[in-house]
C-alpha cells in the first residue's frame, strides 16, 4: 500500500474536524413538527447546531446521519406536536408593565358597585392621592356616557380616572380635572375624535375619548406631591416580557413605545436577558410633525437598536373606536344620523405620510376600526405605489379592521398590506358596538376570512395593554377564541357566539398568522417563521395537540419546552 501524501492526510484530517464542528448539538425526534415549509408541512425530526437549525425532515439517511456525532444530544418527544416560535404582531408590553400599580374593579354592569368598591379600596389606601381603576364596561352607560357627579358621590376628595373596557376613554372626577386645570375653556386635541365630552353649557363632563387628557398628568401629580411609577425600567420589563416567553412569544410588536421601553429592551439585550425580538413602533398623529418623528424613530434605532432590539416602523391612529362613535364609517352610526365619525389624516394627507415614510426605508403600522378608515387606507396605499412604482419598498400594516365593507376584502392582496387582527376579540370581549353600530354592522364586526380566502396575509396579535388582560396575551387562548367566535371567560360567555359563524377561523391559518406570516410582517422571515434549514432555532413544544383536541380545549395548550435560538428558555425538552 502506498503511504498517504501529507495533502491527502491533511484534507481528512480537515474533514473530520468539519464533520465533528457540524454535528448537532441535540436532536429532536419522533414529534409531529408543523414546519410551515409549503413544500413540506410536516416533519418528524430536526436538529440544532449553535442557535440554527441544520436539519429538518425524517430522522433516516445520510444526510440525517452526517448531523448525528458522539455528542449530540438525541431527545424523543413521543409524539408532542412543535411548532415555530410564536409571533405577537401588535402588543403594548410598556403599557402593561406601567399598569401595575392601577386598581382592579370587580366585573358587573353597575357603576354603584364599581364605585363603592372603589371608595372602600380608597379608605384602606390613605396614602394614594391618584386613583387609576379599571375598568368599568363600555356598555355600561350607552351613549350617555358616566360623568364626573356620579364619581364624586363615593370619591369627591381624591382625584380618579376610571378608565373603560375599550381603552379608549376614561371618566374623570371633579377633583381629577381641578387638578389638572382642565376646564370649559381646555381645548380638545382633535376635535370629534380626542375630547372632552362636554355639558350645555360647555363644561367637561368628566367622559374623556381617545386620551385627551394624558398631556395634563404632570400637573396633576405635581399638585399632589405624588407620581405612580411612568418610566419603563429592564427589571419590570422583563417581568412582562416572560410572561410572552413563557407561552411561546419569540417576538413581539411594541404597537407604541416609549423611549424608556425601547431603551429597558437594549438593556435586557445587552445582559443576554431578553428571550425575543423586541420591534419597537414611534408614534406620529398629525402630518406637520411626521418628519420629527421620522428622525427621532432613526435616532432610536442608532442608540438603542441591536441584535433583538429594532425600531422600524411608524404608528398611527387613523380613527378611533367603533363603540365610541369615534371611528371612521362609511354610513352613520345608529343613533347619530348626522355623525359618521372622522379620519385623523385625509386622503392626500396619508399619501403624503407614506411617500415619506417609504423614503426613509420605514414601515407603517395603522390603527384603524371603521370601514371608511379601511377603504381610505387602501386608497392612498394605492395611489403611493402607483406614484411610486419600482420605488415602493416599505410595509403596511392595518391594524384591528373590525368593520370592512364586502367591496374591500379582494383589494387586500393585490396592494401587499398586512392585515393584523387581534383573535381574541371576536368573541364576546367588546361589547357597546350594538348601539354605536346597530346590530346588522355589529353582527359583520371581525371578519378577516375573505381575506385569507383571496390570499392576504394576516397576522394576529394580543393588543393587550394593561395587567388586567395581560393573561389574554396568551396566544392559544387567541386562537381558540377566534376558532369557535365564543370567548373563554364565563362573563363574555354570555353574548353568545359571535356572528357570523363563518368567521370561524381554521387552525392552520391561526398558526400560519402566528408563526410565518407574523416574521414577514416584522421582516424577520429570513431568521424565523417557520422550522427550515438555515433559520434560527425558535421551537414551541407543546403539551397536547391542538389540531386533536376539542375545540373548547385550545385555551389550555401550553409550551412544555420553549427554545429560542437553539437555548431552551421555558420548561424543558
Amino acid at each position: 500500500m502506498n503511504k498517504a501524501s501529507p495533502v491527502l492526510i491533511g484534507l481528512l484530517a480537515l474533514a473530520t474536524t468539519q464533520s465533528c464542528w457540524a454535528a448537532a448539538d441535540f436532536a429532536i425526534v419522533n414529534a409531529r413538527i408543523y414546519t410551515q415549509q409549503e413544500w413540506s408541512p410536516w416533519a418528524h425530526a430536526v436538529a440544532v447546531s449553535g442557535e440554527r437549525i441544520v436539519y429538518v425532515g425524517e430522522p433516516t439517511g445520510e444526510a440525517w446521519n452526517a448531523q448525528i456525532g458522539p455528542k449530540t444530544r438525541v431527545i424523543d418527544l413521543h409524539g408532542r406536536l412543535v411548532l415555530p416560535g410564536v409571533i405577537d404582531s401588535h402588543s403594548h408590553p410598556g403599557l402593561v408593565t406601567l399598569s401595575a400599580w392601577h386598581t382592579i374593579l370587580p366585573w358587573t354592569m353597575d357603576p354603584h358597585v364599581q364605585l363603592q368598591y372603589l371608595k372602600e379600596w380608597a379608605a384602606a389606601h390613605p396614602d394614594k392621592p391618584v386613583i387609576d381603576a379599571e375598568m368599568y364596561p363600555t356598555q355600561m352607560f350607552g351613549s350617555s356616557g358616566p360623568t364626573r357627579q356620579l364619581i364624586d358621590q363615593y370619591l369627591p376628595d381624591r382625584a380618579v380616572i376610571w378608565e373603560d373596557f375599550s381603552g379608549h376613554s376614561v371618566a374623570l372626577n371633579s377633583k381629577a380635572l381641578q387638578l389638572m386645570g382642565i376646564d370649559k375653556n381646555t381645548p380638545d386635541p382633535v376635535p370629534g375624535t380626542s375630547y372632552f365630552v362636554r355639558d350645555a353649557q360647555g363644561n367637561p363632563t368628566g367622559w374623556a375619548k381617545e386620551d385627551p387628557y394624558s398631556d395634563y398628568l404632570p400637573k396633576l401629580y405635581k399638585a399632589v406631591k405624588w407620581s405612580p411609577p411612568t418610566q419603563v425600567t429592564a427589571d419590570s420589563l422583563q417581568q412582562t416580557l416572560d410572561f410572552l416567553t413563557s407561552h411561546g412569544v419569540v417576538a413581539v410588536f411594541d404597537a407604541r413605545s416609549t423611549e424608556d421601553t425601547v431603551a429597558a429592551a437594549a438593556q435586557l439585550d445587552r445582559a443576554r436577558r431578553l428571550h425575543l425580538y423586541f420591534e419597537g413602533a414611534m408614534l406620529f398623529e398629525t402630518l406637520k410633525e411626521l418628519p420629527a418623528r421620522l428622525d427621532e424613530a432613526q435616532l432610536w434605532q442608532r442608540k438603542y437598536g441591536g441584535k433583538h432590539v429594532r425600531v422600524n416602523t411608524m404608528k398611527l391612529f387613523l380613527d378611533g373606536t367603533n363603540e365610541l362613535s369615534t371611528s371612521a364609517v362609511l354610513e352613520p352610526f345608529a343613533k347619530d344620523p348626522k355623525n359618521s365619525g372622522q379620519t385623523r389624516l385625509t386622503k392626500d394627507e396619508l399619501l403624503t405620510s407614506l411617500l415619506a415614510i417609504n423614503e426613509r426605508g420605514l414601515d407603517l403600522h395603522i390603527h384603524m376600526t371603521g370601514d371608511r378608515a379601511f377603504r381610505l387606507a387602501l386608497d392612498a396605499v394605492e395611489e403611493a405605489r402607483r406614484q411610486l412604482g419600482a420605488s415602493w419598498r416599505m410595509q403596511v400594516t392595518f391594524a384591528h379592521c373590525e368593520l370592512i365593507s364586502d367591496q374591500d376584502f379582494a383589494r387586500v392582496a393585490p396592494l401587499g398590506v398586512f392585515i393584523n387582527w387581534t383573535p381574541h376579540w371576536s368573541g364576546g370581549y367588546f361589547q357597546g358596538s350594538q348601539e354605536t353600530l346597530g346590530m346588522k354592522r355589529y353582527d359583520n364586526m371581525y371578519r378577516v376570512q375573505p381575506i385569507i380566502s383571496t390570499g392576504g396575509r394576516v397576522t394576529f396579535s394580543s393588543d393587550t395593554t394593561t395587567l388586567y388582560e395581560w393573561p389574554r396575551a396568551n396566544p392559544f387562548v387567541g386562537m381558540q377564541i377566534a376558532h369557535t367566535r365564543f370567548d373563554t371567560e364565563a362573563r363574555y360567555q354570555a353574548y353568545g357566539m359571535k356572528q357570523p359563524a363563518s368567521e370561524m377561523l381554521q387552525l392552520k391559518d391561526l398558526v400560519r398568522g402566528y408563526t410565518i406570516n407574523g416574521a414577514q410582517q416584522l421582516r424577520l422571515a429570513a431568521l424565523m417563521g417557520s422550522v427550515e434549514v438555515g433559520k434560527l432555532a425558535n421551537l414551541v413544544v407543546l403539551n397536547q395537540n391542538l389540531f386533536e383536541v376539542p375545540a373548547d380545549k385550545i385555551q389550555f395548550t401550553e409550551p412544555t419546552a420553549v427554545v429560542f435560538e437553539g437555548q431552551v428558555v421555558k420548561g424543558a425538552l
